[in-house]
């Protein structure tokens, strides 16, 4: 067990080189609490964007709550390793807390704005005009079956988010945020680049950009190329325990659904549950919620359950050696799973279908759509012609030239990084040009995209 705590990192620290391995751990912490894109969670939508009622949680209150229940679960393991005396889970146990904390602060961090409907804009958006406009720049057809072009067509929330922990934050070149090994692997859902069709994982976990540092990082800590990281199981389990609960909590909140239709539905679907202890924590009406509301009091209950139930299961495979299945992802015979699966239903029925939520889901993919297409002129451009922006010797690019100064210069930087420790063929360099947009723009929060959206259309002229 031990070849699954590393300290290393992809470069040489500048912290002390005497800090413990506890020490070490806390400071991935410290990166990413003070990380400019941690911060800007705060203004993207958990479920419902550009909300005015504060109560109502973002994208960084989630992954807050998701964090303590991870902190809770990996004190619930580190207590059940110590009664057994296991020396391999104490071992494990002495290091999982801040590590399993920071995961989950940063499972969410590559979402775009306007969450899954930005991630299809964004895939839409190429697949319609990505092949026209690399022809108009390289007078060649695309490639479908390039790692590039897979990177795109498969965008996703995870493998952005590791993009940004591993390269974008920080100085172009020095490796983002410089994370331990286990940290880093303890991020990964889905360890599978776009070109592996041989790797069962719903999703692509990695981007061809961090496939060879990730490959670095998995032969150090002995794990198979499709393998996850045991805390990942951990991180999981804690979103998907805080996600659908707090999904609810927030439909309360704005009136959609009242919390004793929720609570009646929920005790109705229970009773088929082989486990009575899940049906347990819906509140009687004499109970607890006469002090702190119904809902809440099962809230709590329902915490308290699963974070137990997920401990036991940790521990339970780390000795069968046994990782192939998330703790609560299991089939209809598991009444934990299933109890999750009729609250995640409910959710889809009555929060997520819900005007409230998808009115401005459909803005939201009509604004990233749209500033795809704005930013989409520097992406027709020769290679030649767009090095004369970088340099600022454009001569009658004057729209291209003004886009082109809509781009961060820390993102450009890294774009002309990529260009000197990469392969430079006019291929390449157009896939990183693309990437350049897509990283701005995905990094928006939903506030700023609407802004930003609204000046480039004329719609309100107001500098940003």
């Amino acid at each position: 067990m031990k070849h699954l705590i590393s300290t290393k990192r992809l470069r040489d620290s500048t912290s002390p080189s005497d800090r413990s391995p506890k020490q070490q751990f806390e400071s991935d912490r410290g990166r990413v609490v003070f990380a400019p894109a941690f911060r800007r969670m705060q203004s993207k939508a958990q479920v419902f964007s550009l909300e005015s009622n504060a109560a109502v949680r973002s994208r960084l209150t989630h992954s807050l709550e998701v964090a303590h229940i991870g902190k809770y679960i990996a004190q619930k393991i580190v207590e059940k390793a110590i009664e057994k005396q296991n020396q391999d889970l104490i071992y494990l146990s002495e290091h999982i807390e801040p590590i399993v904390e920071t995961a989950c602060f940063l499972h969410d961090i590559g979402n775009p704005p306007f969450g899954h409907l930005g991630e299809e804009a964004i895939k839409e958006w190429f697949n319609k005009n990505g092949p026209s406009l690399y022809d108009d720049s390289i007078n060649k057809d695309i490639d479908p079956s390039s790692k590039n072009y897979l990177d795109i067509t498969n965008f996703d929330g995870n493998p952005q988010g590791l993009r940004i922990a591993m390269t974008l934050q920080g100085e172009a070149g020095k490796k983002g945020l410089n994370l331990t090994y286990t940290q880093i692997a303890s991020l990964i859902k889905y360890p599978k680049l776009s070109t592996d069709n041989t790797i069962d994982y719903k999703k692509v976990g990695v981007f061809s950009s961090e496939a060879d540092d990730i490959a670095t990082i998995w032969h150090e800590l002995k794990l198979e190329p499709s393998q996850r990281h045991p805390f990942v199981y951990i991180m999981e389990a804690s979103d998907d325990i805080a996600y659908c609960l707090s999904d609810i909590e927030d439909g309360i909140e704005k009136n959609i659904i009242k919390s004793e239709e929720v609570l009646e539905h929920l005790a109705s679907s229970f009773k088929e549950l082989s486990d009575g202890s899940i049906a347990k924590c819906i509140p009687t009406k004499s109970g607890e919620d006469r002090i702190i509301g119904s809902y809440i009091s099962f809230r709590i209950n329902m915490i308290n359950l699963y974070v137990d139930e997920a401990a036991k299961r940790f521990i339970d495979s780390i000795e069968r050696g046994d990782f192939t299945v998330g703790f609560f992802d299991r089939d209809e015979t598991d009444p934990f799973s299933k109890a999750l699966k009729i609250i995640k239903l409910f959710c889809r029925e009555h929060l997520y279908k819900s005007p409230e939520a998808e009115d401005i889901e459909i803005a939201g993919y009509n604004i990233v759509y749209g500033l795809l297409e704005k930013f989409s002129i520097l992406l027709s451009l020769k290679r030649k012609d767009f090095d004369l922006l970088l340099s600022g010797n454009a001569k009658g690019l004057h729209l291209h030239s003004r886009m082109f100064g809509k781009l961060p210069s820390k993102l450009v930087k890294h774009y002309q990084e990529q260009l000197v420790n990469i392969d430079n063929s006019d291929i390449t360099e157009w896939y990183f040009r693309l990437q350049l947009i897509i990283d701005y723009i995905s990094g928006m929060t939903d506030e700023f995209a609407l802004q930003f959206y609204r000046l480039l259309n004329g719609i309100e002229i107001k500098t940003l």
